[in-house]
């Protein structure tokens, strides 16, 4: 079903269309037929008026069927962007992708690419338009007539690209906090005599160390799972903020530190923003 808001499977097929240079995909050959949201919501308006048989079972699609790699080129000219060849991707990539999909919904993430989508693409999106035609007098619109009824702006190819960037952006942070806090235990002495070196007592520096490399773990294995991810978010903006009015105080001289530790801090802050920013689905 082809809406203004995407969600779901025609959130990915745009993601896919605005791939830059080409636009990956699996199945490309399976037949797909579409159905515009405003055709949906006349059917139902009819049924709930009662100007439709009682008990009617009918397929709302289109009258003819097109490839997948259709599709995905014809969302692509809507978005405003230069042609791009469909490439077709191995299966083994479908099923991949579907594997970490199932894995990530246990975590409460709500993928389109789970096992059980891909197995319906696999045997084709499609279904009788016959039946509603003879009760309606009217096919349902095609898709290019669906997508000229929309407009496309700017912020639909800012979506498509930020919702393939998503998973990297939440993949990326956990593992920077995962290896930070993992690091900070392997190397508690190491990262304790720095701060000893500036004042600090013996004993609360390898508190702080403990303590942050602790909440660094926490927080990593804590943004990965979909009911906990903005509160983790929220964390790890607060712990980087504390770290850094901490440091600013206690060793003001790593902002001058060749290796920029305190500087280098402020790139990964704003990738939570960002991550804040494309966390909500609907």
């Amino acid at each position: 079903m082809i809406a203004p808001a995407a969600y779901g499977g025609t959130a990915l097929l745009r993601a896919l269309a605005t791939f830059p240079g080409f636009v990956p995909a699996v199945m490309t050959r399976q037949p797909i037929q579409t159905v515009a949201v405003t055709d949906v919501a006349e059917a139902v308006s009819r049924a709930v008026a009662g100007s439709l048989p009682p008990r009617l079972a009918v397929d709302l699609v289109e009258a003819n069927a097109r490839p997948l790699a259709e599709v995905l080129t014809a969302l692509r000219a809507w978005l405003g962007l230069q042609p791009a060849r469909v490439v077709p991707m191995p299966a083994i990539l479908g099923r991949l992708a579907g594997a970490v999909a199932d894995m990530l919904g246990i975590l409460g993430w709500r993928s389109p690419l789970r096992s059980a989508a891909l197995a319906a693409v696999a045997r084709g999106v499609t279904g009788d338009a016959a039946a509603w035609n003879r009760i309606s007098g009217r096919p349902l619109q095609p898709l290019e007539a669906t997508l000229a009824d929309m407009s496309a702006n700017v912020q639909e190819r800012w979506f498509g690209r930020l919702w393939l960037a998503k998973p990297v952006i939440f993949a990326c942070l956990s593992l920077f906090w995962l290896v930070s806090g993992v690091v900070g235990l392997i190397r508690q002495e190491a990262a304790a005599d720095i701060l000893v070196s500036h004042g600090v007592s013996a004993s609360l520096a390898h508190i702080l160390v403990l303590v942050g490399s602790a909440a660094d773990i926490l927080v990593g294995a804590a943004v990965v799972v979909r009911s906990l991810a903005r509160h983790a978010l929220l964390a790890m903006i607060a712990i980087t903020l504390s770290y850094l009015a901490g440091a600013t105080l206690l060793v003001p001289g790593l902002w001058l530190d060749p290796l920029g530790p305190l500087v280098k801090t402020i790139p990964a802050l704003c990738l939570v923003l960002v991550a804040l920013a494309v966390l909500d689905e609907r």
